[in-house]
């Protein structure tokens, strides 16, 4: 019978050896897909002063990627889910920067005391757990 040839078995020990390499690749790409490239750092500040929390997951390729952005303030609130610009309200303070869709950087001019406590940045991937990165702006003033 064909099944227990050596030709057979052969083709099967390769088979299964793809299988095994793709299982392994899709595992590190999963690992990849939801990290951050550049977490945001805490910062100190003194009032009046510009701000930059810097947030990145690594790249991918795909083009039907769809993707959450945004980040979260001290008081529970995400300041936005909006594209690059000037966010409302915040009195013409906050800012998204970005230039691709894998980064999200929060930019706060003329800091106020206000401004002090935890930011958190988060971004989510389709078919992927939120990826979370908390900093701490301190206003001196």
């Amino acid at each position: 019978m064909y099944i227990n040839t050596p030709k057979f078995l052969e083709e099967k020990k390769k088979m299964l050896g793809f299988i095994f390499r793709l299982l392994i690749f899709a595992s590190i790409l999963r690992l990849v897909y939801g990290q951050f490239m550049v977490k945001p750092q805490n910062q100190t500040v003194l009032e009046g002063g510009t701000v930059q929390f810097n947030c990145s997951l690594y790249p991918i390729n795909f083009s039907d990627v769809n993707q959450v952005r945004q980040w979260r303030a001290s008081d529970l609130l995400v300041i936005g889910n909006h594209e690059p610009g000037l966010l409302p309200g915040y009195d013409r303070r906050y800012y998204y920067v970005s230039d691709n869709q894998e980064e999200l950087n929060l930019r706060i001019t003329n800091v106020q005391p206000e401004d002090d406590g935890e930011y958190e940045c988060q971004m989510m991937r389709k078919d992927i757990r939120m990826a979370r990165a908390s900093v701490f702006l301190n206003v001196i003033g």
